[in-house]
């Protein structure tokens, strides 16, 4: 599975104890982290999951020179995207396109054009294609390449607006890993440690005495609220841990960020709120579709260095959520922005003078064409981290959805593992495990042992596996959430995992975090309140929306206490996130007074609307978020008790 790959956490761990130059010290813990496969090793087996290529036709890539920096920023999201995409797909032609671009990239030395200032966050982002790339091929000339231009004398510029510059280390921490120079990991570490107080400061500034207040915090600079950065800087804390002399800060400090945002801006879909700076938890917050691709890579690098359900669970939920959500059914439209709640397309929205309403609409182009890009990271990077390799030797199942693996385990042995599953509609999992021969075919004569870690969500409390036919139990999870069952294989094992899901009402409250005032959006006070009570539906994963057509009435109040129904329909032949989806909700629900559609009403309600029909509550049909046409409301007001008045 490593293949050509250096493995950050193998060969830390193989060393523990040892001072060599790919380990400087313990890991925090050689117990967890895992190590993502190779490139091409896991396939998608589920047409929208294998479709999209993007803005595949639209970009134009760096040999055709450097454009101004949004196009530079644009560019070097798509081929990362791309080359990705390409392996997962083993779409040569693909692959060859973008090879072509990378070769003009080394033999022109683009690179070397400049010394870290504003561009060093988009090469910062190039960088990462360029390792995919070598990954693939092996192509000698990367790890030089990255010397060259990331030499001793480096400098990390992480002051206004190259705040991203420090992007940059993740790919010299892993240029190193896969066998780069020292002075990568020299180059990362000197940089980081320059710029910790200010980052690690600033996130720990972040506060407010009660964030379901209608009240201003303390934050950060816009630089660091932007939710790009936010994402971007946050994870290279823990990245760079094993060979930091302040790992376990290093580490806290990027668990910490990621806990600070999931408080105070992290949206129903599972994604945090970005109208460019981070901008809290409301019905109107909404999150720019770069924000998407960028929380899902984050996570997949915490999921592998930290080793935790909870990053699975995340990536999960964002991807099963917001990325339909910011995408149409082909792939080949997106938004600029989602909200959880849209009745009608916002009027009068400004950023920088101009009305840019326009952006939660779908379309083949956006201004600025960084989410056009972006959007292309979105398969691959969820496609590639379904499958990992634990430190132990082991498999992890670690994303679920159909697909395959291929891969070879550290003995020797290959193994392939075939999914079949309509997860996260259904809720039973199958997968069949087959040793490969070296001639490739399925060896029904071979035995190995080895662990599978499979990952058992937090939301689901009653999980169930049969191995063959027979009962495997108690399913005992160890402390970062994962079962591990650890026997001999041989060709035509089965597994079935059932995650069973119970519908969930859950309630909270929206956060005001501060309304930062910018260039893009300074009246972000005037647009979200803090403090106000809402309700959203769950089942395993999934959030559940109110489809709208125009004209239908939205303004209705969940009953908290009232049960809900779970309606089942059958898979579609191709899956591409349907109108009439496999399952659906019915939720008991009154008509209120609900004036404003940006905002929720206040409570206690002084008393429902007067639409209420006597003869009973209505029943609202849901269906999940990333089911819906462009108009939904997916946070609710909700009323409890036995009257439909707030107790």
């Amino acid at each position: 599975m490593v293949g050509r790959r250096r493995s950050i956490l193998l060969e830390c761990v193989s060393q523990v104890g040892s001072r060599t130059s790919r380990c400087d010290g313990d890991l925090w813990s050689p117990k967890v982290g895992f190590v993502a496969a190779s490139r091409g090793a896991v396939s998608p087996k589920n047409a929208w999951f294998a479709g999209g290529n993007g803005s595949n036709g639209r970009v134009n890539g760096w040999k055709d020179g450097q454009p101004h920096f949004a196009m530079d920023e644009q560019a070097a999201y798509w081929i990362d995207g791309m080359i990705r995409l390409g392996l997962v797909l083993h779409d040569e032609e693909l692959q060859a396109r973008v090879s072509e671009d990378i070769d003009s990239v080394i033999i022109h030395g683009y690179f070397n054009t400049n010394d870290g200032g504003p561009e060093g966050w988009p090469r910062a982002v190039y960088s990462r294609a360029m390792l995919a790339y070598f990954d693939s091929t092996g192509d000698k000339r990367i790890l030089p390449f990255f010397a060259k231009y990331w030499n001793s004398t480096y400098h990390m510029d992480s002051s206004t607006p190259a705040a991203r510059s420090l992007a940059q280390a993740e790919a010299m921490i892993e240029g190193y890993a896969y066998g780069g120079e020292d002075t990568l990991l020299e180059t990362a570490l000197r940089g980081l440690t320059e710029h910790q107080s200010t980052f690690q400061a600033a996130w720990n500034s972040v506060r407010c005495e009660d964030y379901s207040k209608n009240t201003t915090c303390v934050q950060a600079s816009y630089e660091l609220e932007h939710g790009v950065t936010w994402n971007e800087i946050a994870k290279v804390w823990a990245l760079a841990g094993p060979w930091a002399q302040q790992k376990e800060a290093w580490l806290n400090a990027s668990i910490g960020a990621y806990e600070l945002m999931h408080t105070r801006d992290m949206l129903p879909y599972g994604v945090n709120s970005a109208e460019e700076a981070l901008s809290g938890i409301a019905p109107n917050a909404s999150t720019e579709t770069c924000d998407v691709s960028d929380f899902i890579h984050s996570n997949t690098w915490l999921l592998r260095h930290i080793g935790h359900r909870r990053y699975g669970d995340r990536l999960e939920k964002a991807f099963f959520n917001a990325a339909p959500g910011a995408l149409n059914r082909n792939y080949s439209q997106h938004v600029y922005y989602q909200s959880p709640n849209l009745q009608r397309i916002p009027p009068d929205y400004i950023e920088y003078g101009h009305n840019i309403s326009e952006r939660w609409a779908m379309n083949i182009f956006h201004t600025p064409p960084c989410c056009t890009g972006n959007q292309a990271r979105l398969l691959p990077n969820w496609i590639h981290h379904q499958w990992l390799q634990s430190i132990d030797g082991g498999l992890v199942a670690a994303l679920y959805s159909p697909n395959s693996v291929t891969t070879t385990l550290p003995g020797g042995q290959k193994v392939r593992v075939v999914v079949n599953t309509d997860y996260p509609f259904k809720e039973a999992i199958e997968m069949t495990v087959s040793l490969m021969s070296a001639a490739h075919a399925a060896d029904p004569s071979a035995h190995v042992m080895f662990p599978l870690h499979l990952r058992i969500p937090e939301w689901c409390a009653s999980p169930s596996l049969t191995v063959n036919g027979e009962t495997v139990g108690p399913i005992h999870m160890n402390e970062y959430g994962f079962f591990v069952l650890s026997r001999t294989w041989t060709t035509g094992d089965k597994l079935i995992l059932k995650l069973p899901m119970n519908a969930r009402l859950e309630t909270d409250v929206t956060v005001n975090n501060g309304g930062l005032g910018n260039a893009f959006n300074s009246n972000r006070n005037n647009w979200v309140r803090g403090g106000l009570p809402y309700s959203t539906v769950s089942l395993g994963p999934l959030l559940f929306a109110l489809p709208l057509e125009k004209g239908e009435p939205w303004e209705f109040a969940l009953h908290q206490k009232s049960a809900l129904k779970i309606q089942r329909a059958e898979m579609p032949a191709v899956w591409d996130w349907p109108y009439t989806p496999p399952v659906s909700i019915v939720a008991e629900a009154s008509p209120i007074e609900w004036p404003d559609v940006w905002t929720l009403p206040a409570t206690p309600f002084s008393k429902v609307s007067e639409k209420y029909d006597a003869v009973g509550p209505n029943q609202l049909t849901l269906v999940p978020y990333g089911c819906t046409k462009p108009f939904k409301v997916s946070m609710f007001p909700y009323v409890t008790g036995d009257t439909l008045y707030e107790s």
